[in-house]
This record gives C-alpha cells, structure tokens and sequence, in this order.
C-alpha cells in the first residue's frame, strides 16, 4: 500500500468506528482500502463510510479531531525507526487483508494496528502490536 491518502483516511475511519458501531460493510471497504494503491474512488468510500458511521462529524463546528483524516504531512515525520516499524505494520496490514478478503471480516487487531499508525507511542508499543498482527 503507497497510498499516503488512502491511509489518512484510514486513520480517520478507524477513530469513528473507536466511538460507534462499525457498518456491514465497514471491513470489506478497510480490506479493499488496503489492498488499493491508489484511487479516488476508494477515498471517497471511506469518507461515505466514515460519515454514516458518525454523520455528526461532517458538519461539526468544534471537531475534536478523533474521525478527522490523518494530516499527510505527518507521514512525512516519520523518521528513523519509528518510519521503519511504521512501515513493517502497513505490511502487515496488506498481508492481514489479503488473508481476509474472501471473509469480507478484519480482525480487531487491523482496526488498532490502523489507529496506533496515528499515534506518535513508544517503540515497545510498536513492536507489540506489529508481533501480535503478525501471529494474525
């Protein structure tokens, strides 16, 4: 997965699923995210996903920044390490799809390996979560 939008909206779908109910189709659409390099049309699924799963978000006046897309420069940031194990969990991720994608079903552990992507953690935290996606 190249997509740096693709996996800006990523983050910001998994954090509406993290306050409310995913939909039926809310893992076959992270499944097909993860497995596209790049189209609009997969973005555009994510947000219409992410917008029926918490359709306050769209208009809200005071966003708090939990459903918003990850800001694409940030990706940039990554540096050293942190970008190495960043990376590792993406390719984890696209293995964890490819497992998936005739069950239409993503494991919880994909929607917090995506959230964790968002997050600047503690290296310890990145190799727990990449060692458990990898028993997956």
């Amino acid at each position: 997965m190249n997509n740096k939008k693709i996996l800006c909206g990523l983050i910001g779908l998994v954090g509406a699923v993290s306050n409310n109910e995913k939909t039926a189709d809310t893992d076959n659409i992270i499944i097909t995210a993860l497995l596209s390099e790049d189209s609009e049309e997969i973005i555009d699924k994510i947000h219409r996903e992410k917008y029926q799963i918490s359709p306050n978000c769209k208009t809200c006046q005071t966003p708090c920044g939990n459903t918003t897309d990850y800001d694409i420069n940030a990706l940039d940031k990554w540096t050293g390490e942190v970008k190495l194990i960043k990376q590792k969990i993406i390719e984890s991720l696209v293995e964890v799809a490819k497992a998936c994608k005739s069950s239409g079903q993503l494991p919880e552990i994909a929607y917090k390996a995506i959230a964790y992507l968002g997050y600047q953690l503690d290296m310890e935290s990145y190799k727990k979560i990449l060692e458990e996606l990898n028993k997956w």
